[in-house]
């Protein structure tokens, strides 16, 4: 992964980006723009996953991203704004993971694979924390049963008809409708190191 060029955006602008977010089914709707949006520090611990597998491939992308900005003293776990990067392939955004408080549950909504990155090396990280999400636009993620429990791990592909997550919704046109938009500059999946694909 060679990063060509990098940008940093402060904290508030990420702040007025997630009050912007808007659902994949109805640009018109911003599901945060009366939630309560801020940034604290946690740990793996404090939060619920909401996919039961991590890719070891994308764990170590983590680890180059954070080894490439921790030369340039840059704190990738610290992070109160985001990072707009480009490689040769694209351009992505990398934030602090994002959770949604929802019935009164941490969900780890993006980030999974930094989270265990973090969690693995005993790391304290900001996370995006967006509390009081209005029922009618909940997640389609639910928690795992049995949180991080619950986690498969696998090296870089999934096992034929692995179940990736739990739904909140039965029906596939209600999860496309409530897939989060966040209004960020390019990419905010990392890049797979072999493929340049993202997930």
């Amino acid at each position: 992964m060679k990063i060509l060029e990098y940008t940093m955006h402060p904290e508030q602008e990420l702040l007025n980006i997630m009050k912007n977010t808007t659902l994949r089914g109805n640009k018109n709707i911003k599901p945060f723009v009366q939630s309560d949006i801020y940034i604290s520090e946690i740990t793996a611990k404090d939060v619920l996953p909401t996919q039961y597998f991590v890719l070891w491939d994308q764990v170590y992308n983590i680890r180059v991203l954070n080894d490439y900005f921790m030369n340039k003293n840059i704190d990738i776990a610290k992070l109160k704004g985001f990072i707009e990067y480009k490689t040769l392939d694209s351009e992505y955004s990398l934030t602090p993971p994002i959770v949604e408080i929802i019935d009164n549950q941490p969900l780890l909504i993006d980030g999974q694979h930094r989270v265990t990155f973090f969690g693995k090396n005993n790391i304290p990280f900001n996370a995006i924390i967006i509390n009081n999400v209005p029922q009618q636009y909940y997640p389609y993620q639910l928690p795992n049963q049995n949180g991080w429990k619950d986690v498969q791990y696998f090296d870089s592909v999934l096992p034929e008809g692995f179940v990736r997550k739990n739904l909140r919704y039965t029906d596939k046109e209600t999860k496309k409708f409530m897939f989060r938009e966040y209004p960020l500059p390019g990419i905010i999946k990392i890049a797979r190191e072999h493929t340049g694909k993202t997930y």
